[in-house]
């Protein structure tokens, strides 16, 4: 028996599933016709115009006697009625089928209309006929979980990303309704709010009972804006029901939860549970749409990179490239070792992403002893280039002990036949001033053995002088934060500060790289100061063994290169635009691997928008985003340059944080603020091997926020993902 459930809404759904439905009202004894598939056209020899006619006045006496028979029974019983008979009995051309009467009835409990579904008579035909069934709730007579989930995953399969969205419902107390109350009129409630909320629901919505108290809303096509206006609608329905206790009139209510496109249907519609319980905590009648729970995420993502980083360090898929660091005054060359890593499933993987993640376990030691093992490889096989100094590689915080050292790093250069003279490791400061006592032991014995050792982004940690006197060390790196900020405004807190550490490092016999180099005028700064090592992308950017030939003649050519242009001028976006038409990237389609990184960006900073830009002379176009549907017109046709906050970043090759925009006199007017309400805004440039910005990378939101400099340095992180996917693109 189905109860309350919306006749059209049940005859489009099992049309899907049956060749052969037919919907018939009931009219005083007769059944009319109402709807029916094409195939039950053909196959019942209906004519054209069969609809509001009846089953006496198109069939003879024979045939429509026995059929009017079991509509009858179906209605009197009000239960589904089973029969085979041969199907099409005017032609006689059919074989016997089996088919379904399921009575419907209206809110006073008559039967108003039957379904009927008809089907060969084969095996497969009666398991699915029965399975159909099985898949329907006992109670509403909506579809089960069961069935919705087979119709997301059909709808998904069929629709573009962002256009299916599903909708949690969740009835606050209604356990403790049915307790007061009693079942029975807890369920004569619950079938009269799944008859409500089914008749207000958008046309084409698969709508069902999850289990108890939850109901499921399948919408497609639909999107964020329309999914809030349906919830709200169902909202409405929910609360418009009452029930008393002790005289009192108190009205229901309800929760919900939405997400759109997933990977799965069982993932989207655990993610509109996941929304549906934030809304919950929120209280009664509150909307949530998911946003990613951020912790089950970062743990279902971290355990999926480990699998696949553990695949690549045994198959040896990892790579080392290799950064030159120049000294100017000497013109020798150094490198330090870099771990790369360009999994076939995941793309190319940031070492922001893949070694916190090895850091977790032992496999950090697998890691820096494929490094040190290539490294040595490389020393081998290029000993022209690794000949002039040494190699630095990266040690992490989890090896600073003597029987992890011996492990991952004495044990591979020995065993490889390279000396510890021929080597520099850096570490954090971090790491050396958690145990003063212990960084000392460590620090003594692998100078003893030969190493040298520096401490790597000196300035953004501890940052005390005294471990600087107490540690007996090689050199410090300064930060690249404290670098990037002696622009051609020349900022004087970052000039003071890095004139600082160089004084302070002169008088401790200290040696210093200063790393994060990416323009002329930071090279030339640091020149004058008397900096003696340099490394950064306006140098080089890392590259394998093999192009390191080519990357220690750039740098040195950068170095004793004329001044480049001034930033913003005509000359300076002419050599800008070449580089940028040089790349040939598409500014007309999307590609799911930028599609991929704005996800990432966007977890990473939990904000809900996020996007990759391109800039020609006149337009910003959108390459991905995250957070704002591509039928937008400004993420279809661009917007002009001059109207965006971006185009600040490309010309002068800098990162833009603007943590509140209406309280900065400076951009309270722009046009992006005005027309689209940004709040806050960080956005980084996109920089070619050659140092011309030819985009941003960015997030945005509606509200205020703060972004500290490890915030802005994990963006560029991401910036560098950016254009390892853009520069490996076939030319």
């Amino acid at each position: 028996m189905l109860v309350h459930a919306d006749p059209h809404y049940l005859f489009q759904f099992f049309s899907r599933l049956y060749r052969m439905v037919f919907l018939m009202k009931v009219e005083g004894a007769d059944y009319v016709y109402e709807a029916v598939t094409p195939d039950g056209i053909t196959l019942g020899s209906l004519p054209d115009n069969y609809r509001g006619q009846t089953i006496r006045g198109i069939y003879p006496p024979e045939v429509a006697g026995p059929l009017q028979d079991q509509y009858d029974r179906a209605r009197e019983q009000k239960e589904p009625v089973f029969y085979s008979d041969k199907m099409n009995k005017v032609t006689d051309v059919a074989s016997y089928a089996t088919s379904i009467l399921m009575p419907i009835e209206d809110e006073s409990g008559n039967v108003c209309f039957v379904l009927s579904m008809t089907s060969d008579l084969s095996e497969r035909s009666h398991t699915e006929l029965l399975s159909s069934m099985e898949n329907i709730d006992y109670l509403t007579k909506l579809p089960n979980l069961i069935r919705v989930k087979g119709e997301l995953h059909q709808r998904m399969e069929r629709l573009e990303r962002g256009e299916v969205v599903v909708l949690y419902i969740n009835l606050d107390r209604f356990r403790l309704l049915n307790e007061l109350l009693g079942i029975e009129e807890g369920n004569e409630m619950l079938q009269k709010l799944a008859a409500g909320i089914g008749r207000v629901l958008p046309e084409g919505t698969v709508f069902g009972r999850v289990d108890g108290d939850e109901f499921i809303a399948v919408l497609a096509p639909s999107n964020q804006e329309a999914a809030e206006a349906a919830a709200n609608d169902v909202l409405q329905v929910i609360e418009s029901h009452t029930y008393e206790v002790d005289g009192i009139e108190i009205s229901l209510s309800a929760c919900i939860g939405a997400a759109s496109m997933s990977e799965n249907a069982s993932m989207m519609i655990a993610n509109a549970c996941t929304a549906m319980m934030d809304a919950k905590q929120a209280g009664p009648g509150e909307i949530r749409f998911y946003g990613g729970n951020a912790a089950t995420e970062k743990l279902l993502d971290e355990l999926y990179v480990e699998v696949e980083l553990i695949r690549a360090v045994r198959n040896g898929d990892l790579e080392v490239y290799y950064q030159p660091k120049l000294q100017p005054a000497a013109g020798k060359m150094q490198f330090e070792a870099l771990a790369r890593w360009h999994s076939p499933k995941l793309g190319t993987v940031p070492p922001s992403i893949f070694i916190p993640v090895a850091e977790k376990s032992s496999l950090i030691e697998e890691v820096t002893s494929f490094v040190l093992e290539r490294v040595c490889r490389d020393m081998h096989t290029y000993p022209e280039l690794f000949a002039e100094g040494r190699t630095a590689v990266n040690i992490s915080t989890k090896l600073f002990n003597r029987p992890a050292m011996l492990r991952s790093v004495i044990d591979v250069i020995e065993r490889c036949g390279q000396p510890p003279e021929r080597f520099e490791l850096e570490m954090t400061e971090q790491t050396l001033v958690d145990d003063a006592e212990h960084g000392r032991k460590i620090v003594r014995y692998l100078r003893e053995l030969g190493f040298r050792v520096v401490i790597d982004d000196f300035g953004v940690s501890y940052s005390s002088l005294n471990y600087l006197k107490e540690l007996d060390l090689d050199g410090i790196k300064i930060d690249q934060s404290f670098v990037q900020e002696i622009d051609e405004q020349m900022d004087r807190r970052g000039y003071d500060i890095v004139m600082f550490i160089l004084s302070l490092a002169e008088r401790l016999h200290l040696d210093v790289t200063a790393e994060g180099v990416e323009t002329e005028i930071q090279l030339r700064t640091l020149e004058r100061l008397g900096c003696g090592e340099m490394q950064g992308y306006y140098l080089s950017r890392p590259v394998p063994a093999a192009e390191l030939a080519v990357a220690v003649h750039q740098s040195r050519e950068r170095l004793h290169k004329p001044p480049e242009p001034v930033p913003g001028t005509a000359e300076a976006e002419t050599a800008r635009l070449e580089a940028y038409r040089a790349l040939k990237v598409s500014t007309s389609s999307f590609e799911e691997k930028y599609d991929r990184i704005v996800r990432a960006v966007q977890r990473a900073f939990h904000m809900p928008i996020s996007f990759i830009s391109l800039i020609d002379e006149n337009k910003q176009y959108v390459k991905a985003i995250e957070g704002v549907p591509h039928e937008d017109p400004a993420v279809q046709h661009g917007t002009p340059k001059e109207e965006t906050l971006c185009a600040f970043v490309v010309d002068y090759k800098k990162p833009l944080v603007i943590p509140d925009t209406k309280e900065d006199e400076a951009y309270c007017l722009h046009p992006n603020v005005v027309n689209y309400g940004v709040r806050f805004y960080a956005g980084v440039p996109l920089l070619t091997e050659g140092g011309q910005a030819v985009g941003t990378l960015c997030v945005v939101d509606a509200r205020p926020h703060t972004f500290t400099d490890k915030d802005l340095q994990l963006l560029e992180d991401y910036s560098c993902w950016v254009m390892a996917e853009m520069e490996k693109t076939p030319q």
